[in-house]
């Protein structure tokens, strides 16, 4: 019996009455923080002082494996995507009916932003299958006027559900994560309630508010869903693409963007190491995961790592065809906007530190070689790639090498009309 295929679970348990939220994010996590990042913050300043000419001929050929490394795991990870997963019959396929349930969690965002995500959900061409849950806290101001201006914009799809997370919960840290939790939990319960015990046939999506769905991307995930014929559960990726007000962001934040397209295509599902931002699951892997802890921060890492720590094996990440397009870090000035990039950077450091000591201490002793084996993919594909060593060493190579006035990008934004063309 497939992961997709589990039998209905009447009586789903929260992960908080399976697994206890502990304190990951104090000094500790920090320090450990700080200390993984050192040599990729610090490795090209003293290449530099030792010798010019050899600092750039190091942190080049550095740079230069790395794009190697994207560019020979990337169609590595598309052959992986594709190698016995997917091999269901025509009528098997033809005969299932896929039901998708897409939680947008929303807070106190601009209408017009999340006016955006719901019109390119509105315009699927499988919109008919489509629940919207808009899940907002109850700190979130105008609610019945967001509801009523955001029901309006979505005539197409099957049904617009509303939930508010109330504040204050004990046990729980304020975030996408506790507010999707308390969405889903109370979805799944008026399932229940109206007898549609059976939840095999739907899918569950986290999205953003701010992303933008080709018109094409639940029909995608309709397709994959219905043939996927692994018993080994699945998340699906919707690939990140930062084209929105790309032409507004500072080099290194298109820098950071790309490098993370990047990773998502290559290194993640080849290794299977998280689901990022947007992405979509069987609702029975989330119901049997215990839905989103909410004692916890990094939604996308946790629900990977329940997952793990429930089925006893890592989930497969598996990448849809159609993107979903969102926006780099901005900012006013320059050092508002590298402000923004490493303080959001920090932050994911931090719920990632949080998710892995999570699933450490929470593995059975039976799962100990499952999750050992994950952590040694995580940490080589993270330490190897992670955006901020990538962007300090391009930007010192660039400075070296004087193919970028320093002054310049201090006072004005450097704009990369040519990536813009090449990504257009």
């Amino acid at each position: 019996m497939s992961a997709s295929q589990l039998s209905p679970l009447v009586d789903p348990i929260p992960s908080a009455a399976k697994w206890k939220a502990k304190n990951w994010t104090g000094w500790p996590a920090q320090a450990a923080l700080v200390g993984s990042l050192g040599f990729g913050l610090t490795c090209p300043l003293w290449l530099g002082k030792v010798n010019n000419t050899a600092g750039q001929v190091v942190v080049g050929g550095i740079s230069a494996l790395s794009i190697l490394m994207f560019l020979g795991a990337a169609p590595v990870a598309m052959a992986h995507q594709t190698r016995k997963l997917y091999k269901k019959s025509d009528e098997e396929i033809a005969g299932r009916d896929v039901k998708h349930a897409v939680c947008v969690t929303l807070y106190r965002e601009p209408d017009d932003v999340v006016l955006n995500t719901l019109t390119s959900l509105n315009n699927q061409s499988v919109a008919g299958n489509i629940t919207v849950l808009l899940a907002m806290e109850e700190a979130t101001d105008r609610i019945q006027q967001r509801l009523e201006t955001y029901k309006a914009a979505l005539p197409n799809v099957s049904s617009v559900r509303h939930y508010v997370h109330p504040k204050g919960i004990a046990g729980e840290v304020p975030g996408k994560c506790s507010n999707e939790a308390w969405a889903a939990r109370e979805f799944v319960q008026e399932l229940q309630e109206v007898g549609d015990d059976d939840l095999s046939d739907w899918t569950f999506t986290s999205s953003d508010s701010d992303t933008i769905f080709h018109n094409e991307s639940f029909a995608d995930l309709e397709r994959k869903f219905r043939s996927w014929s692994s018993d080994r559960p699945a998340i699906w990726q919707h690939l990140p693409v930062y084209f929105i007000k790309r032409n507004e962001s500072f080099w290194f934040s298109l820098g950071a963007s790309m490098v993370r397209i990047a990773w998502c295509a290559s290194l993640n599902p080849l290794f299977n190491i998280q689901p990022v931002s947007v992405y979509s699951l069987s609702l029975n892997s989330l119901v049997t995961a215990g839905f989103h802890h909410p004692g916890y921060i990094g939604e996308d890492f946790m629900i990977f790592a329940q997952m793990t720590l429930a089925y006893g094996v890592t989930p497969s990440i598996q990448i849809l065809d159609q993107p979903a397009v969102m926006g780099p870090t901005l900012g006013e000035s320059s050092l508002a906007a590298a402000h923004e990039f490493f303080a959001q950077a920090f932050r994911w450091g931090a719920q990632i530190l949080e998710g892995c000591g999570f699933l450490w201490s929470n593995a059975t002793w039976r799962q100990v070689p499952v999750v050992l084996h994950y952590l040694t993919c995580f940490w080589w594909a993270r330490l190897w790639s992670s955006s901020i060593p990538v962007f300090v060493i391009s930007a010192v190579t660039a400075l070296q090498t004087g193919l970028v006035d320093g002054g310049e990008i201090l006072s004005t934004k450097v704009k990369l009309e040519w990536l813009g063309d090449i990504l257009a």
